[in-house]
């Protein structure tokens, strides 16, 4: 709910003062407590936001019809479905978040780009070589395809924010399940930067399947949750009485 608070000064002279009041409910003040948060955020990180310009580059059309697939642990056992109960609104809040590197080292990592994908549908199973579907498209910024030979090699990382539980969820490439090393959390990229295009590298492919982190033992999930800020968001609650009795200073039921 954005307040807007004015100071009048008292001239001696009357002053007529022209408000209105109404009871609609919507989201108002949502989009200014947004660009607070991330203002305030923005200014404390350590890297200022650059505006950068991007190059479009889309799935490998020369690649066979291939599939990405989420599975989520449920109490031990994954599926391959959000969970439970997971209603429309939940679907419309949650997303995927794409995190592109240039190494698998955690410590001397450079992370590229981010990319939310908030179009998740029913299903956490995504034929990427469609092009209408979020997974399809990267857009990778043009300081990086410059310091690169026409193919090179990246690394993709997969998390995803559970808009009923307000935590994000880490995936790891299932091919690299056996590893005991940072690169078990990354998925084998290449660049190609003559035709626009990229492609994953997996034991696999062509299916390309991340199963998620055990977050509740999971000290690098935990250690991602503890990085997420909450923005408060609310909204007027109205009485359920209809007009307002300036004597008695509350709300009363209309009388005919």
């Amino acid at each position: 709910m954005s307040i807007i608070k004015n100071e009048i000064v008292y001239t001696g002279k009357d002053i007529n003062m022209k408000f209105s009041l109404d009871s609609i409910n919507n989201n108002m003040g949502q989009q200014q407590s947004l660009i607070d948060s991330v203002t305030t955020y923005t200014t404390e990180s350590v890297n200022p936001i650059i505006d950068i310009e991007a190059r479009r580059f889309k799935y490998d059309v020369n690649l066979p019809p291939t599939t990405l697939s989420f599975y989520f642990n449920r109490s031990g056992f994954y599926t391959n479905s959000f969970s439970t109960g997971f209603t429309n609104t939940m679907t419309l809040n949650s997303f995927f978040i794409l995190d592109f590197y240039d190494s698998f080292d955690t410590y001397s990592q450079n992370k590229i780009f981010r990319t939310y994908l908030t179009k998740i549908g029913n299903v956490p199973q995504y034929n990427i070589n469609d092009s209408n579907i979020q997974f399809n498209v990267w857009y990778i910024p043009q300081s990086h395809l410059k310091s690169l030979s026409n193919i090179s090699t990246g690394y993709t990382k997969f998390s995803f924010y559970d808009a009923s539980t307000g935590v994000i969820s880490a995936f790891y490439n299932y091919n690299n399940r056996n590893l005991v090393t940072n690169e078990k959390m990354f998925f084998k990229t290449e660049l190609n930067a003559v035709n626009k295009s990229w492609r994953m590298i997996t034991d696999s492919f062509p299916s390309i399947i991340a199963y998620e982190f055990p977050n509740n033992n999971n000290i690098y999930s935990d250690r991602i949750n503890n990085t997420i800020n909450t923005v408060p968001v609310n909204k007027p609650n109205y009485p359920s009485k209809f007009i307002f009795d300036y004597k008695t200073q509350t709300y009363v039921d209309i009388v005919i």
